[in-house]
This record gives structure tokens, C-alpha cells and sequence, in this order.
């Protein structure tokens, strides 16, 4: 077996991945749980303005003298203790009194933390003449009400300092045709302001498409909208395709323009976000080859494992060896399930998740889930109930994922609940969807964490004081196949009440 695990050609070796985290644009640094530097790529030391060779060894205390009385360093010492991961912006002062923001995400590991550090400065200072800028685009909103239409348009035409803004800026009247186009607009659409203005062309004339590739027609664009209802649009993303096949990912504000109650026309302010998203694409690469060269040796270890147990090697063991094979067997476990997991993040945010659908009988799936939980439910002393309404038909889905989603709701219902606690699953068929409820008596969901829930890697107070071991992926992953079905997953709760969260399925 170790002889093909080493000839298989899709295994890299310790040396390159290291180069391949050393090499990532996003920083990467490992702290024991002293919080002293043990490994730190090249980006980190860019972003500290020092050297890897003077990050070695020392602490995070010794680096950035005075985060002792920080919020930041109380948040990485939660994260050590609860084994908890968490994402955040923060503010650092550099040993040369320099300032600089980062976007953190801390993930605890066996010896300590893993930080991934993103220099987000720029986009900072980038967000603050944004809405320095917006502010004078609200002013002369303003200005624009006070005048009639004909004259205020000449106005904002005329205006000479949207040409010194660093985000791209244009203008379009009530027939939504282009009145207006700054310098950044141009480059950013690779268009220019004499081909678009007084042409009669629209903004429906670029091609524009949603985050995950979908175009979007002219009925539907945010321009058009804000003028045919006047409704504005703030910061949602989009991807441009320019005229030579370039795709730009934007973040794009849409204001009507409105004066003595009619809609004149609208503002489409955008900014390129397309290295924010190529750091985030490598992100999710980065962690779709390191959860990838993970799962071969735990698999392998898996292997081993349940061969000992199945050629009986355990029957003469002393009691000590039968409780260390255990707690490993467990923690193998644990740790395949988070990697997969991990890699189920990955194929969603890269868009490879694969589905293979087939009529099936649910009803049998679920009924699978409940025996299968009965005995989880004995062991934390609760009761588990099955109610069908009315006839099931059958349904197209892909099973494995319909069986992840569904298997991990009950789970949470019955990890997530007190003693003598019950839950009750119920389906039922309404038109032309199947609704399924997990309803428990558990410890509910607080308002302040009800927002959150569905969030990648984001774990509750609550959840983690009842179980320090979750990973905080189960509930954004159901989300995500669920809404990939055409369906939905809901929640209602009242702390230390309980929970129902409801699976709308559609039945086509």
C-alpha cells in the first residue's frame, strides 16, 4: 500500500507544497499554543514589514509590541481555548508606528493556529474616499431637486471632479441612455465616454453577468430597475465582460436620481474587485489541495485502523491499548469529516459541486436517518419521532447530498438538546414541494446569532459550550445544496426553547 500511495503522481511532495504556501499572495502563519511563531511564508513577513528568519521563535507579543492590550490577541486566545475559528478585520501598528487593516481568519489546529492574513489597506482607504465621494454624490443629489431636470443634468454633466475619482462613475437619463461617463468608467469598461454618450446606447449594451456567471438580461439590470422603480442598489457584486473577452469583477452602488418626486434618471458607482477575487480563488485552492493531501494519510490510517479491529489483533490487548485505539479511531474520525467537509466548502465556492440526481422514495431516506440516530438519541436520552402527512411522491435529487443535508439537521437536533428532550421530524407534501421539519427541545438560537447561522465556519456561544468540537460547516453547507436544488432552508427558534428548521425540497 505505501508503495502506490508513493507513485501516485497527483501526490506532491513536503517540498513543493511548502512552496506552494510560501509562494501564496495571502499570509500563512502557524503558532503553537504559546503563541510563538513556528512557520510564517514570505507574504506574512511582506505584510509585517520584516523578515520570516525574525518572526521564528518569537511570540506574537514580541512582533507587535502592545497587542497584549488589544481586542485581537483576546480573540486569538478564545480561539486557542475553544478550538473555534473566526474571521475579522483588524488594525495593526507596525514597529515603525506605520498602520496597516488586515482581514484575519484564525483556525485552531492540534498544536496551536493557523492565521491567514489579508493586506486589505488599499480596499480600506479605498471604501473611505468611496463613501468620502458618495457623500458628494448625495450633496448633489441634493443640488439636482432644487432646479428643474433640463438644467440639473447639464449640471451633472458638467461636473469635473467625478474625472479625479478612483471608482468608475456614469450617469443615465430617464430613457436610461448614457448622459455621463468618468475616466475610470472607461478604463474599468474599456469603452470610451464619445462611443457611449448621445449614441442612445444604454448600459444594457454592456455585457453584464451575476457572480457565478448567469447574464443578466436588460429587464433585469440594476440601472433599469432603479429608474423603473426607484430603487437603488449598495454594494453587490457582478462580473463585466468587455469587448475583448476580459471579465471584470465589480462591486457596484445604483442611486435613482430624483427630483420634486420624479425619477430622472440614475448613478452606477463601481469599483474593480478582481484581485479580491483572485485571492479568494486561491484561497479556496489552497485549501482544496491541502484538505486533498490530508485525506490520503488519514484514509490510509483509517485502513489500518479497522484492519486491527477486524483481525481480532485488540482480543488479547490489555485495557489501556483497547482505549488508545478507540480515541484514535474516533479522532480519525473527526478529522475526515472535517476535511471533507472542508472540501465540500471548496467545490461550492469553485462551483464543482457534483450532482447526480435520481428518483427516489425520501420517505426511505428518512426513515434510513431516524434508525440510524436511534441510538445517538438513546445515548443523550432523547426521544425521536417520524409523523408523515398525506402521500410523498417521489423525487428527483441527488441522494448522498439529500442524505448529508437532512442527516445533519437530526443531528443537530439531537446533539443540540436536553436531557429527556424529544424531537420530531415531519414530512409533508404542499403543492409542489416536499417540507421537511426537525423540530427540538434543545438550547434554540439566540436573536443576535439567529443572522449568522447559516455562515460558513461561524459557531454560537451556546453551540460551542455544548459541543466544542463542531466545525461550523454542516449548517452552510445544507444552505448551499439546498438552495442548489431550488429550495430553501429556514429556522425559527426561541432560546433555551428550541428549534425547528424546515427543508423545502421542490417535488420537479
Amino acid at each position: 500500500m505505501d508503495k502506490t500511495v508513493q507513485n501516485n503522481e497527483n501526490v506532491i511532495s513536503i517540498h513543493d507544497f511548502a512552496n506552494i504556501i510560501d509562494n501564496l499572495p495571502e499570509g500563512c502563519q502557524v503558532l503553537d499554543k504559546d503563541l510563538r511563531y513556528l512557520f510564517a511564508n514570505k507574504a506574512v513577513a511582506e505584510q509585517g514589514q520584516t523578515t520570516v528568519h525574525n518572526l521564528i521563535g518569537k511570540t506574537i507579543t514580541e512582533v507587535f509590541p502592545g497587542i497584549e492590550k488589544s481586542q485581537l490577541l483576546n480573540e486569538i486566545s478564545i480561539c486557542l481555548k475553544n478550538k473555534t475559528s473566526k474571521e475579522l478585520d483588524n488594525e495593526y501598528v507596525f514597529p515603525d508606528k506605520s498602520k496597516g487593516w488586515f482581514k484575519l481568519k484564525i483556525v485552531p489546529i492540534p498544536i496551536g493556529l493557523v492565521i491567514f492574513s489579508n493586506d486589505i489597506t488599499s480596499v480600506r482607504k479605498s471604501d473611505d474616499v468611496i463613501k468620502s465621494r458618495n457623500n458628494d454624490l448625495e450633496e448633489l443629489n441634493k443640488s439636482l431637486q432644487v432646479s428643474k431636470e433640463t438644467n440639473e443634468l447639464e449640471k451633472l454633466r458638467a461636473e469635473a471632479m467625478l474625472d479625479s475619482l478612483g471608482e468608475g462613475v456614469f450617469a443615465v437619463d430617464k430613457d436610461n441612455k448614457f448622459i455621463l461617463l468618468n475616466k475610470k468608467a472607461e478604463e474599468i469598461l474599456d469603452l470610451k465616454a464619445k462611443d457611449l454618450i448621445g449614441t442612445g446606447k444604454t448600459p444594457g449594451d454592456i455585457p453584464l453577468e451575476d457572480k457565478n456567471g448567469e447574464p443578466i438580461s436588460r429587464d433585469k439590470r440594476p440601472t433599469k430597475t432603479a429608474i423603473t422603480t426607484g430603487k437603488g442598489l449598495e454594494n453587490k457584486e457582478f462580473v463585466i465582460v468587455r469587448k475583448d473577452g476580459g471579465r471584470v469583477h465589480i462591486s457596484l452602488i445604483v442611486t435613482p436620481i430624483i427630483v420634486e418626486g420624479k425619477i430622472i434618471g440614475a448613478i452606477d458607482v463601481f469599483r474593480d474587485i478582481t484581485k479580491e477575487e483572485e485571492i479568494d480563488k486561491a484561497k479556496s485552492e489552497f485549501v482544496s489541495l491541502a484538505s486533498h493531501q490530508l485525506r490520503t494519510p488519514l484514509g490510509i490510517e483509517k485502513w489500518y485502523l479497522e484492519a486491527i479491529e477486524e483481525n481480532g489483533y485488540l482480543k488479547n490487548a490489555n485495557s489501556n491499548a483497547k482505549t488508545y485505539i478507540d480515541e484514535i479511531s474516533k479522532n480519525n474520525k473527526r478529522l475526515l469529516s472535517l476535511v471533507n467537509d472542508l472540501l465540500s466548502v471548496s467545490r461550492i465556492e469553485q462551483g464543482n459541486v457534483r450532482n447526480e440526481p435520481k428518483r427516489i422514495n425520501i420517505l426511505d431516506l428518512i426513515r434510513n436517518i431516524v434508525k440510524e440516530m436511534k441510538i445517538m438519541a438513546i445515548n443523550k436520552k432523547v426521544d425521536i419521532n417520524l409523523k408523515i402527512k398525506g402521500k410523498i411522491p417521489l423525487t428527483l435529487i441527488d441522494p448522498s447530498r439529500a442524505e448529508e443535508v437532512i442527516e445533519n439537521l437530526v443531528i443537530n437536533a439531537i446533539k443540540y438538546n436536553i436531557e429527556n428532550g424529544k424531537v420530531d421530524i415531519a414530512v409533508e407534501n404542499r403543492k409542489n414541494d416536499i417540507i421537511i421539519s426537525v423540530k427540538d427541545t434543545g438550547i434554540g438560537i439566540s436573536d443576535s446569532d439567529m443572522p449568522k447561522i447559516f455562515t460558513k465556519f461561524y459557531r454560537a456561544e451556546k453551540a460551542v459550550i455544548n459541543n466544542p468540537e463542531g466545525s461550523g460547516l454542516g449548517l452552510y453547507l445544507a444552505k448551499s445544496y439546498a438552495e442548489a436544488w431550488g429550495g430553501k432552508i429556514s429556522v425559527e427558534s426561541v432560546e433555551d426553547k428550541g428549534s425547528i428548521f424546515a427543508l423545502t425540497i421542490p417535488t420537479k
